[in-house]
């Protein structure tokens, strides 16, 4: 198909929206708008390293037959897909309606139940559950404040003895990815965020008049912790720590990013 340049005032119909200074929520709303499914795992198309991540929970955290399982911000619902066989009842959160809708249409087959709230939120009518999983999670939540929200929530609805696994957790002080130039900062994009968000930041160049060069990637505020008082944080909501592991281990991805990241098993003890 052949393009002609456009009429109105020689501008080209903008073809995806803006990302920049959107809200965690708002980004994930988006995506449930994009034709690929796993662009809800916030990870581009990076599936390997969902896959990894998916292997290191089903190897690390034990599943049982008559367990009730909850994964909060459950992506694009591929660990639910592959445990729901496994477990006697399986739920995934996702922060948005928009999510929700895609994921119960998209695994409609499945015996899933898909709902729809923010972890600090988080309320379930029913019996508590033995396994709760968060990967990538915590961290959106930008503070101490609202995770420990979050943590009591989760605690509200855990069974005694429920398994708690916390994935990609930051450790406290990551520092900002610079980029000496644009190129790069594009292939960065490509690899983390996927081909959407590379054009967006494409078109943001482009909006600001072609000032290619250093580029320091935006930000949000992210919640990150030391091991130990991240240990400690979920301790009082009456978890107990079994194990924990390095991100990086699990994906075999040499990224500084993963490495100071670390995956965490709690037990249930109240």
């Amino acid at each position: 198909m052949k393009l002609t340049k456009p009429k109105n005032g020689g501008r080209w119909p903008i073809l995806l929206p803006p990302t920049r200074n959107l809200s965690w929520v708002e980004e994930y709303r988006r995506f449930a708008t994009t034709p690929d499914l796993h662009s809800l795992t916030g990870r581009g198309d990076n599936m390997d390293r969902t896959k990894a991540l998916i292997d290191a929970v089903l190897s690390r955290v034990p599943l049982g037959r008559d367990d009730r399982l909850i994964d909060i911000g459950c992506g694009d619902g591929r660990f639910l897909d592959i445990v729901a066989d496994k477990v006697a009842f399986a739920v995934g959160t996702v922060p948005t309606e928009e999510e929700r809708a895609r994921l119960a249409s998209f695994h409609k087959r499945r015996p899933i139940v898909f709902q729809a709230g923010r972890v600090e939120d988080l309320r379930y009518e029913g019996p508590p559950f033995d396994i709760i999983t968060l990967n990538g999670v915590l961290q959106l939540l930008g503070n101490e404040a609202r995770v420990r929200r979050a943590l009591s929530r989760i605690a509200a609805i855990a069974a005694p003895g429920a398994r708690l696994y916390v994935g990609e957790l930051p450790q406290a002080g990551l520092p900002r990815k610079i980029h000496n130039s644009t190129g790069r900062a594009i292939i960065y994009m490509l690899r983390q965020h996927g081909l959407c968000a590379s054009l967006a930041f494409l078109r943001h160049l482009w909006r600001r008049r072609h000032r290619f060069g250093r580029y320091e990637k935006p930000r949000l505020q992210i919640f990150s912790a030391a091991s130990d008082d991240f240990v400690a944080l979920v301790t009082s909501s009456g978890f107990a720590l079994q194990k924990t592991w390095d991100t990086v281990e699990v994906t075999g991805e040499a990224s500084d990013r993963l490495a100071q990241r670390q995956d965490y098993l709690f037990v249930f003890r109240r």
